[in-house]
């Protein structure tokens, strides 16, 4: 089959096939990280600002990958049926792509507000800070620790969840989408 035009290719090949492999590896390997840094706040603090960068790049090749695609899809013309779930499984993968960058960037600018709260308490509240729990500071320091900062680790620990299930959600999408891609163009089903 001929192609009508082919706006968007890479010494001849098109773009969709080798632009697809940036989403399917940074997506998942951003999931990852977030996970970890989201686990453990010296990991935030040390790695935060990078697993931001790495996500927000696997957010962007995620639409750039869908543009790719509907461009493969109108030079090729009339679309398989299993091209056609890939395309709307693609087309899927944008909201919770975006759902999971604003979660990790929630959770790396959240965590930083809250170390910048935190500095000034006692050494036994910053840890408590740390572990999300609101209970009485040890050392003597009169109580408990200040409403803000409880407020703030509260926030934190639904950040935290949000950026687990989302990751969860989008290296489950890209499983989906990858695979009704690769059934699309190998005729194995979908």
């Amino acid at each position: 089959m001929e192609t009508r035009s082919l706006a968007l290719a890479v010494f001849g090949v098109p773009a969709h096939p080798l632009v697809v492999h940036a989403a399917v590896v940074l997506v998942p390997l951003a999931a990852l990280c977030a996970v970890l840094v989201a686990a453990r706040p010296a990991w935030r603090r040390a790695y935060g600002w990078p697993v931001l960068v790495l996500t927000l790049a696997a957010a962007v090749s995620v639409p750039v990958a869908q543009f790719t695609g509907e461009q493969l899809a109108e030079s090729r013309g009339q679309l398989s049926p299993a091209a056609a779930a890939h395309m709307a499984l693609g087309q899927q993968m944008i909201a919770p792509t975006l759902v999971f960058a604003v979660a990790v960037a929630a959770l790396v600018v959240g965590g930083r507000m809250v170390d910048r709260r935190t500095a000034d308490l006692p050494v036994a509240a910053r840890v408590g800070a740390e572990a999300g729990d609101g209970g009485p500071v040890p050392d003597g320091g009169g109580g408990p620790a200040p409403a803000s900062a409880v407020s703030l680790r509260t926030a934190m620990v639904l950040v935290r969840v949000l950026v687990v299930l989302s990751a969860a959600a989008v290296v489950f999408m890209v499983i989906r989408v990858g695979h009704a891609g690769a059934a699309s163009v190998w005729g194995t089903g979908g």
